[in-house]
């Protein structure tokens, strides 16, 4: 063998290890990644995202919370456009409803400074008990006059 053939192999196998370590590292945990919670697990764990594309502006919300034993509910809410400043307080601009059509305000829209094309934020609420089977999350007038995302939650 000849030592540029080594010194090729030695090259390939490096670039192959650094290639698989770099998807694991951004893969940790694939099986799990994206499985959404079933209706009636009230353990926490993965919700289903939910995406709205309406206009020029594109909605993500995931709840990172729901469950009637915990002190507040949170969505994770990703806004994104390329059109005009997002500098909207959702706290203003968004209502929880239940599975009877009771409406919930939020309490807290948490996150970096208003502004900017890309805006992700943390919305809260306070916990709706007795815990409703499903929850509707609106929110008005970003970019579309309502944007509407529903989950099923039953305790």
């Amino acid at each position: 063998m000849s030592a540029k053939w080594i010194f090729s192999l030695i090259v390939i196998v490096a670039v192959g290890a650094l290639a698989l370590a770099s998807f694991s590292k951004n893969n940790k945990n694939p099986i799990t990644q994206n499985i959404p919670r079933e209706a009636g697990d009230s353990s926490g764990g993965i919700w289903e995202s939910k995406v709205n594309t309406e206009g020029e502006v594109t909605v993500k919300v995931t709840p990172l919370e729901l469950s009637s034993k915990s002190s507040e509910w949170k969505f994770d809410v990703g806004i994104n456009t390329h059109s005009f400043e997002l500098s909207q307080n959702l706290v203003d601009a968004a209502v929880l409803i239940d599975d009877q059509g009771k409406e919930y305000r939020p309490i807290n829209w948490q996150g970096p400074g208003p502004g900017g094309h890309h805006v992700e934020r943390i919305l809260t609420f306070t916990p709706i008990i007795p815990a409703p089977k499903s929850v509707e999350l609106k929110i008005l007038n970003v970019g579309a006059p309502v944007r509407s995302f529903v989950w099923n939650i039953a305790d």
